[in-house]
Parts: C-alpha cells; structure tokens; sequence
C-alpha cells in the first residue's frame, strides 16, 4: 500500500468519476492528514486523564450496566488514546501518560494535558434485533501554563445489527436475536476505542487510506489494462510511462476529451510518487483539454494539499 505525504486535508474519493462514460477501477491509497490543531512546542510528554465517575451519568440513561466495570472502560478510552497518539508520525519521541482522575489530580509536570470532561453514552435497542449506543465525548486540551486551551466534542453512533446473514434466519426468537448481539460492555468498549481514535485525530497526524480512480481509455484497451497493472504493482513510474505513450499517439486535434482522460491519469501517478508540483501541471493540463467536474476537483485538491503542506510540516517536525 502506497503512503503519500504531502497532505490532503479533506478525503477525497473520486466517485465523481462516474458519471463519465468511461470505464473507471479504482486504486488505493494512503495519505497523511493533518491533525486538526496544531500543539505548539514542547510536546515532550503529554498526560491524558478522565476522572473515574465519568460515567456516572450514563448510569441514569442506561439499563443493564448495573454490573459494568467502569473503571477498565474508561481505560480503554484512554489507553487506546495513548496508543493512537503514540503512533502518529512525528509523535514518536512523545511519551504519553495515562491518568484515572480529575483534573485537579493530575501530575502538573507535563508540558501537555487532554482531559476527558464528559461522555454520556446512551443504549438504544430495538426489538432484539439492533443495538445502537450514541454519546457525546467533550474534551479540554490545554498546556502546562494554560496559555492555550481548546475544546473538542464530538458525536459518535454504532450499530450492530442481528440481520439475516448473521443470526442465520429471519425466524430467530427475540432472545435468540438478542443473544447474537455484543453485550453492553463490549460495545461500550469498542465505542470507545473509537471515540479515541477520532480525538487522536484531532491532536495528531494520521495515515488515511482512500481511493483514486483510473481512466481505462476506449482507444487503447490493451495500454489500459497496462497502465492499471502498472499501478496495482506500485510500478507508478511504469504506468506514467504508458499514459506518456497514449498521450503521444493522440495527434489530432479532435481527441481532447480522450487527452483530458490520459493527462487526468498522468497527475494520478504522479501523487502516487510524491511529485505535487507535476500533479498539479497534469491535473492543469486535463483541465486545458475539456471542461469536466472531475479534472477541476482534482486539481482543486491537488492545490489545497500544496497550501496544507507547512501546516503538516510543522506538526511532524515541531
């Protein structure tokens, strides 16, 4: 799987592509976002703390969690928010801290802190054969003189449903549905990993895979299928190569929307090896071909990745 830096900062799947009536298939690829704050230096240790009643008003919300144990949930959250933090790049020399307590408990010799406020999580079921458990995570970011602080909340869903294809027929019992249903703590618990994953993108970096569509050009069916192996096998200095030749074949005139395809597919590869400025030349010159919402949003793209590169660069490197 290819990893390409610089840096989108919107997810970018090129499903516009098919209202072409070319034939499109899609490659994968993995791009290196931005966090969405950027926590100025130092960063050398962070502590990230909740205070151990922090569900206490899910309690009254919620059924069947008279038996859980809270305290191992919420570390969970925040163990999986030390390792999310952890492995994002530029985060490597950052030691994270993980604190069961209130704030005011929380060692002061840390040149950062990410507190867990307030999480309300509620049990939503339906009839045995669903469950959805929904909360709001509200989360304070500040330094070790509090000179910045930011607030941060967000809403997360999940649903696990005990359809056909799971519970093996449509003639099940409530029980038996039920019963092929994860347990309130275990959902709880996968919620919140989740909710740890989105904050660590909030703070950090992150690697997020997306996809990028091809153009398989109608003149030269067999190029194409060249083309497209070329990338599947990271050869993206091949695949240029075979989209170069198209491009020469194409003499006349009258081809511009099979120049616009060609070129489109020519500021592909060269994402792909990590060359902005010849993606954004290509993805221009696709545009000059024929107008086509594909081409502009690309290079669109391709530009606001340009204007994001120091903001990410400042985040690894700081």
């Amino acid at each position: 799987m290819i990893r390409i830096s610089p840096y989108p900062v919107v997810l970018l799947t090129f499903g516009i592509l098919a209202a072409s009536c070319a034939v499109i298939r899609e490659c994968p690829i993995e791009t290196l976002q931005p966090a969405k704050i950027t926590l100025e230096a130092p960063r050398q240790s962070v502590a990230v703390f909740a205070s151990p009643d922090i569900f206490s008003e899910s309690f009254l919300i919620n059924k069947m969690t008279d038996d859980m144990r809270t305290d191992s949930l919420i570390l969970n959250l925040l163990y999986s928010l030390k390792y999310f933090m952890e492995q994002a790049p530029g985060f490597e020399n950052t030691e994270v801290s993980v604190f069961l307590a209130a704030q005011d408990s929380v060692p002061k010799d840390h040149d950062w802190f990410v507190g867990l406020n307030r999480l309300p999580v509620r049990n939503i079921s339906y009839g045995g054969e669903s469950l959805e458990v929904r909360c709001v995570a509200a989360w304070s970011i500040y330094n070790r003189d509090t000179s910045f602080t930011d607030k941060y909340i967000d809403v997360y869903a999940q649903v696990w449903k005990s359809d056909e294809d799971i519970s093996g027929g449509a003639g099940d019992s409530e029980y038996e549905l039920t019963d092929k249903l994860p347990s309130i703590e275990d959902a709880w618990w996968d919620l919140g990993i989740t909710v740890a994953r989105a904050c660590a993108a909030y703070l950090t970096p992150h690697w997020q895979r997306e996809m990028r569509g091809i153009y398989m050009i109608n003149r030269f069916p067999d190029l194409s299928v060249a083309a497209y192996a070329a990338m599947q096998n990271e050869d993206y200095d091949g695949a240029f190569a075979v989209w170069e030749k198209m491009l020469t074949l194409c003499s006349r005139k009258g081809q511009k929307n099979t120049k616009r395809q060609i070129t489109y597919n020519m500021a592909i590869a060269c994402e792909y090896l990590n060359l902005p400025d010849e993606a954004i030349r290509w993805a221009q010159r696709s545009v000059d071909h024929a107008p086509a919402a594909a081409s502009y949003r690309y290079l669109e793209f391709l530009e606001e990745r340009k204007e994001q590169a120091p903001i990410l660069d400042k985040q690894i490197n700081q």
